[in-house]
Formats: structure tokens, C-alpha cells, sequence
């Protein structure tokens, strides 16, 4: 169950400031621009190139009504380039602030059939948990990067 709190909704919030990184918002009323806009710089998911490779398109995208509506974008899409089955060729795909896909549902034959299987996979999801951990790593790896680079200017070589 998301029980995520005020107090750690703000914490992700000041967390993700402190990164640089920046969470949804309603950007356009069409889906694709929206897609595209939100996940710009962070994803080559809904990029133009990317559609057309896939002979994709974005059939809806939101912000799902969790505790801090601007932590996930979900795009709901299909996908043309499926020889397999092409009655089951729509998914959603749902992406967190860092623009990593955290969840992806099954193909379906309808939009509403892949919703509806994202809408019981949200009610499971832990936002606090998952940002905490997320940001956690992110936190671990720019300390390295930041200590490899100091050594680098200051000519001390890396221990293995």
C-alpha cells in the first residue's frame, strides 16, 4: 500500500531539488507533446526517432494520483512494429522523476485493458521506498565519481 507521508513526500521533494532533477507537470494537452516534454532530457522513450523506429505511438500520458502527483508519468502507447500478435500491441509504461521505466505492464488488445492492469500494480507501489532507495544510489555514485575525479586532480591513483 502507498502510505507515503507529507514529511517524506518532501523529503523525496528537497532530495530530487538537491540533485537537479525535476519531477511532472501537465506540460500540454496532447499526449505525445506532453510525453515528450516531460521525459526531455531524461528519456529517449517517447522521442521522435524512437516512435518511428517502433512504429509507436502515445496514446495517453498522466500523472498518476499518488501521494505527490509529480513523482510518476505514465505513458500509455502502442506498439506497431509487433508481427507477432497485432491485437496485443498496447502497454503503459511508467517512468519515475529520474526518466528510468520503473514498471511496464503486459501488451494488451486495449488502452483500458493496460490501465486497468497499471492501476493494480500503483496500488502496491511504495513512492518513499522506492525514491529512498533511488536517490540513496545516486547519492553513492556521485560521491565515487566526485572521489575518482579529486584523485585524478590530484594525482593520486585509484586503489583496487
Amino acid at each position: 500500500m502507498n502510505a507515503t507521508t507529507t514529511k517524506q513526500l518532501n523529503r523525496i521533494l528537497l532530495a530530487l531539488q538537491g540533485l537537479g532533477v525535476t519531477t511532472y507537470s501537465c506540460k500540454s494537452c496532447d499526449a505525445k507533446r506532453d510525453a515528450q516534454q516531460n521525459l526531455e532530457g531524461k528519456s529517449h522513450f517517447v522521442d521522435e526517432s524512437t516512435l518511428r523506429y517502433f512504429k509507436a505511438r502515445v496514446n495517453n500520458c498522466w500523472i498518476p494520483e499518488v501521494f505527490g502527483d509529480c513523482l510518476l508519468l505514465a505513458v500509455a502507447h502502442s506498439d506497431g512494429s509487433k508481427p507477432v500478435d497485432p491485437h496485443f500491441n498496447k502497454r503503459v509504461s511508467v517512468f519515475d522523476a529520474f526518466g528510468t521505466t520503473i514498471y511496464q505492464t503486459e501488451w494488451n488488445t486495449t488502452t483500458r485493458h493496460a490501465t486497468d492492469e497499471f492501476d493494480t500494480w500503483l496500488k502496491t507501489f511504495d513512492t518513499y521506498a522506492h525514491y529512498k532507495e533511488t536517490i540513496l544510489a545516486t547519492v553513492k555514485r556521485m560521491r565515487e565519481e566526485a572521489k575518482r575525479a579529486s584523485d585524478a586532480l590530484y594525482g593520486r591513483t585509484p586503489k583496487d
